[in-house]
């Protein structure tokens, strides 16, 4: 799904992440804080204690609280999380920031990521979305150079075309996406998955447009049960889905086969929820 329409210039290469962070075969990792979580909460600084080497990314997704005219004017994304980025600025190896906006006011006032799901009350609007992408990427690009767009949706439930958990219908055109991206979680992957989707997904998009991929969210769900403790039917233990899940995404078969693979952001978060 290549575009023509418009000339587009590539992002810098180095997508702006610090060489020095943590890589491995050339993939940048980053991880996103569990800030304000009520089970086990931690900071980028706690996380980059346990590392050899500081995360290149923080991620993060924030609510927006005013109108898309105010973070035009101001270049300035005023949210609940404000307070944090003092926090990511002062971190090691000036990781990059990336921030998923969350439009809890509606999709009328801006947008945000994760656009193809139907758990948040602005997602399935895709006409709606694709304006507000190009208008927000238009008035972003014209302040700065350093922030790019990363078009991330949530990884394929449907068909590529379709409305709800497809892809096409909320692809802006490459002149409006600096970056693709997905997100993607795991239970127990066969040997080849993270091959399969990532590829899949870059055939789609990355190729045709000469664009990088990361994973923009990705981890390896391991459920237990909130009434014994015990953990779902299946036999491996945490450490082997979530450490078989990282190799597949730091192999050689992967960084050959998909290139454009730059990064990932890791997803590590205690919740309860209702898994019925």
């Amino acid at each position: 799904m290549s575009d023509t329409k418009r000339p587009r210039k590539n992002p810098n290469p180095t997508l702006g992440l610090n060489p020095h962070n943590l890589h491995k075969n050339g993939v940048a990792i980053g991880f996103l804080p569990g800030f304000g979580e009520p089970i086990s909460p931690n900071s980028p600084s706690q996380i980059n204690g346990k590392l050899p080497a500081p995360m290149a990314i923080v991620s993060r997704a924030e609510r927006l609280r005013y109108q898309i005219a105010k973070i035009i004017m101001l270049c300035i994304v005023r949210t609940s999380g404000a307070l944090r980025l003092g926090c990511i600025k002062r971190l090691n190896g000036n990781p990059v920031w990336q921030i998923a906006l969350m439009p809890y006011q509606g999709l009328e006032t801006v947008t945000q990521q994760v656009m193809n799901g139907e758990w948040y009350k602005w997602g399935m609007q895709p006409k709606l979305f694709l304006r507000k992408w190009k208008m927000i990427s238009q008035a972003v690009k014209s302040r700065t150079s350093r922030t790019y767009m990363l078009w991330a949706p949530n990884a394929l439930t449907g068909g590529v075309n379709d409305v709800r958990g497809g892809y096409a219908p909320y692809w802006p055109g490459a002149q409006y996406v600096d970056i693709l991206g997905f997100e993607r979680k795991n239970v127990l992957p066969d040997r080849t998955k993270a091959l399969k989707v990532i590829k899949k997904f870059s055939d789609l998009y990355s190729t045709p447009n000469n664009l990088p991929v990361v994973l923009s969210e990705t981890g390896a769900s391991y459920t237990v049960s909130l009434e014994t403790g015990r953990p779902a039917p299946g036999g491996a233990s945490e450490h082997d889905m979530k450490l078989r899940w990282l190799k597949q995404l730091l192999g050689d078969n992967l960084i050959k086969s998909v290139p454009n693979f730059k990064a990932f952001s890791w997803f590590e978060v205690k919740k309860n929820e209702d898994a019925s």
